[in-house]
């Protein structure tokens, strides 16, 4: 009877840990699926990571997996809605899904521990400059209190004042959202609008996403066999962007081999290629072979650790290399690998 009760109290704490929620879904066996996967990546983050936010899943039929840190969308009134941390998925590959849900991880911590990340996203949600923004947001909210007054005791009104109250609630709560913005970006002595510093990220979330996926499956091999599956498919193969090198098969080949984590490669000695440097997934192979050496020997037994620290390393290259110097977008691969190592290192 005991170890009944213990099973279920372990079960409860775990499940509740991964916030998750399902919008659409094909079968009730593919939620099972997915929330054993993500269970499996929540159980390699250290017991002082900050809380983790609700992610929303949407299962689609047609399309590529995706996550979407804004998901802009209509409702049936034709509004326009804007949904947080939306996991698009189609698979039950768990490779798939263990790396798409990484990358919801890592900007759910980043925009906790990075308010520059926080500020940026807040700032794609309104595409326009925060303080010119509230001043926008403060008149038309105030000519929406100004109508509800004016009509909500009104016997002969013909306005839809439950509408009207929630779109008076939704600027209360985007005024609540711009302010936060505006006090951040009064934080930094630097601009937060650079786009490039953003958009150079994206390599280091596929390294972290394609790492993270590996650990928690205990298969260095997954986002490689993923690859190739995913060639191997006459309608995803169209999608994918190979390298630029003749023949295609040797496209083919660098292309799947970007994402293995190999053995002993030596980012000081390291060959890097010029086409690594065009791909989001190509760029860290030296440090990918350093990942799982640390993983297989000096973290084996701690890998909450590594990931705590290699988290926190991509969020520093973003808050102290990226965003204060612009030009160091165009540092070269083994600047960034050595970077990396480094920081892991200190």
């Amino acid at each position: 009877m005991k170890s009944t009760v213990f099973f279920t109290i372990l079960f409860f704490s775990l499940t509740s840990f991964a916030k998750i929620s399902f919008n659409h879904s094909p079968s009730t066996e593919w939620e099972t699926l997915v929330r054993d996967i993500t269970q499996k990546i929540h159980n390699l983050l250290p017991e002082d990571w900050p809380e983790i936010g609700h992610c929303q899943i949407y299962f689609i039929e047609n399309g590529n997996p995706s996550y979407k840190p804004v998901f802009r969308y209509q409702n049936q009134d034709m509004d326009i809605l804007f949904a947080q941390k939306v996991l698009v998925l189609n698979s039950s590959d768990p490779e798939v899904i263990a790396h798409e849900y990484s990358h919801f991880l890592l900007d759910d911590y980043m925009r906790k521990m990075s308010p520059a990340w926080k500020h940026f996203f807040i700032w794609v949600k309104y595409q326009n400059d925060i303080h010119e923004t509230i001043l926008i947001t403060k008149k038309s909210l105030s000519s929406l209190q100004n109508t509800l007054l004016e009509f909500e005791n009104d016997p002969t009104n013909t306005l839809n004042l439950d509408r009207l109250r929630n779109s008076i609630k939704k600027y209360k709560a985007n005024l609540i959202e711009l302010n936060e913005a505006l006090e951040i970006e009064r934080k930094y002595d630097f601009s937060l609008y650079a786009l490039s510093s953003f958009k150079a990220m994206a390599p280091y979330y596929e390294l972290h996403a394609d790492s993270l996926a590996a650990i928690a499956l205990e298969n260095w091999q997954a986002m490689k066999n993923i690859t190739i599956k995913n060639i191997n498919d006459p309608e995803l193969s169209k999608q994918l962007v190979l390298p630029k090198i003749e023949p295609k098969e040797s496209a083919i080949k660098a292309f799947i081999e970007a994402r293995n984590f190999l053995d002993n490669l030596d980012p000081n000695t390291y060959s890097y290629q010029p086409w690594e440097a065009t791909g989001n997934y190509s760029q860290f192979a030296p440090f990918r072979s350093y990942l799982k050496r640390s993983i297989e020997n000096d973290y084996s037994t701690n890998k909450q650790e590594f990931i705590k620290k290699f988290t926190e390393s991509i969020v520093t290259i973003y808050e102290k290399t990226l965003l204060p110097y612009p030009e160091n977008v165009n540092r070269t691969l083994k600047e960034k690998n050595l970077e990396l190592i480094e920081l892991m290192n200190q």
